[in-house]
């Protein structure tokens, strides 16, 4: 607060209203002496200046080893007393030099009462100003503390994705490689634009969902050569532009599904991607297999803790007794 730089304006204004204030309640002989009211004036304005300058000057240039900002404004208030006590001084003598009155006790009393007054009131409002900015501080503190958090988990959120999504595409294109080398040629080419597509966003939080769709569709390739007709997937997103989404958010559910349900020419698996009233929908038909796969804390759950770090919205989740459904916020 003495630090302002609008300081020289509120001595005005404080000196002009103690100015007031004492003439229309105590009188000319507030400093001890009957004196004109410009020199009042003067002298009013000089001590509010004093006061205010020398404790801008302390808190700027006393040092204190104390953290506790309690202890720093009750140091200072300390230090303030005797330079206000000073002040008074000066001030009372240089009075009585231009009166004929030579009492110098009764107007340093009288001049001590105010300067003390207005010390002790700059000094509240500073206390208040000095917790406000210390409050503030603080909640910004804490809320950067909060979103270095929520980065730091999503970006171990979004790392999880890769090594699991390559690992399972390792997989089949081993299986294939002996029985047809040309499509494993065309599966290894789809699967380095795929992952070219998760290593381009590892530090993206949301893409368009025209982009995801556009690698939705690469995937997909990846799972019809793995499944042939054992899998149907139908994508009916008619205007994707304007849309965003965490990135891979998709393929994960896709995957997700596969992974927990039976897909075979017997049963074949079919997933359905939708948009409802600004959603969109992923159902897929429920067959759950005998041998349940262990968990891998990826698929949905990974899903949702992206939401909520994103958004305050998280996915849907209705399950029937033939289907299962996912609805995704658009953001």
């Amino acid at each position: 607060m003495f630090s302002t730089r609008y300081r020289y304006l509120y001595i005005l204004l404080l000196g002009v209203y103690s100015f007031l204030n004492i003439k229309f309640t105590e009188g000319d002989k507030v400093l001890g002496q009957r004196i004109d009211d410009l020199t009042l004036l003067i002298v009013i304005l000089s001590i509010t200046v004093a006061v205010w300058e020398s404790n801008h000057l302390i808190q700027k240039k006393v040092w204190t080893s104390t953290r506790r900002l309690s202890l720093k404004l009750i140091y200072r208030f300390g230090l303030s007393v005797f330079t206000v006590a000073l002040i008074s001084l000066l001030a009372s003598y240089t009075v009585s030099l231009l009166s004929d009155d030579q009492i110098l006790l009764p107007g340093f009393k009288q001049t001590l009462g105010f300067a003390f007054r207005i010390n002790l009131f700059l000094h509240c409002v500073n206390a208040i100003s000095q917790y406000n900015k210390a409050l503030s501080k603080s909640q910004l503190q804490e809320e950067q503390l909060k979103k270095q958090t929520s980065e730091a988990k999503l970006e171990a959120l979004k790392n999880q994705i890769q090594p699991h999504f390559l690992f399972n595409n390792l997989n089949t294109l081993a299986s294939i490689i002996e029985e047809d080398p040309s499509i494993a040629v065309k599966y290894l080419n789809k699967l380095s634009k795929v992952y070219r597509y998760l290593l381009q966003n590892t530090g993206v939080n949301l893409v368009s969902l025209k982009e995801e769709l556009e690698f939705l569709e690469s995937y997909l390739f990846l799972l019809r050569i793995r499944f042939q007709d054992s899998l149907n997937i139908d994508v009916d997103l008619a205007n994707p532009n304007g849309h965003k989404i965490p990135p891979a958010t998709l393929q994960l559910l896709v995957e997700n599904a596969i992974k927990h349900n039976e897909v075979s020419s017997s049963f074949p698996l079919k997933i359905h991607i939708s948009e409802q009233s600004d959603k969109i929908v992923v159902k897929n038909a429920k067959k759950l297999r005998s041998n349940k796969p262990e968990k891998s804390g990826l698929g949905l759950a990974n899903i949702k803790d992206r939401y909520m770090i994103l958004t305050t919205t998280i996915p849907e989740v209705l399950e029937t007794e033939d289907n299962y459904i996912v609805k995704l916020p658009i953001i």
